[in-house]
């Protein structure tokens, strides 16, 4: 019962932390559409088709579920590089046809994919040799 009361005290001085917080400084809500944040440098928005790298080998296509639910497995059996997550969010669209992302909309993405950053110290590389 000790622990119980413990827990639901900490968990009450939080609360009271962050809403103190958000009163002197101000909420933290972003007035989307008006107001738009960067998004991180490795967040996933749209799939992105780099053209030249594609060879049609259609691995891609093999582990896709037929609609696609961002989940990336693309992304990542593309033995050519040929497809990157690119930041954009924003492809909302009033028509069922306007969802439909042929290899002209996906090729325009990638001019939205930005450079790959260094691994972090000590992250293993896919397809490296281990020492």
């Amino acid at each position: 019962m000790a622990n119980a009361v413990t827990g639901l005290l900490k968990g009450m001085a939080i609360t009271a932390k962050e809403l103190k917080d958000t009163v002197t400084k101000g909420p933290v809500t972003v007035q989307y559409p008006r107001v738009k944040e960067a998004p991180t440098p490795r967040a996933r928005g749209v799939i992105a088709l780099k053209e030249e790298n594609c060879t049609v080998c259609m691995l891609c296509a093999r582990q896709c579920y037929s609609l696609c639910m961002y989940c990336g497995i693309c992304v990542e059996v593309c033995p050519f590089d040929a497809l990157h997550w690119s930041p954009e969010y924003e492809y909302s669209d009033l028509t069922i046809e306007g969802l439909l992302h042929d290899m002209v909309r996906l090729g325009d993405w990638e001019k939205t994919v930005p450079e790959p950053q260094d691994y972090e110290k000590g992250a293993q590389v896919k397809g490296a040799k281990k020492k």
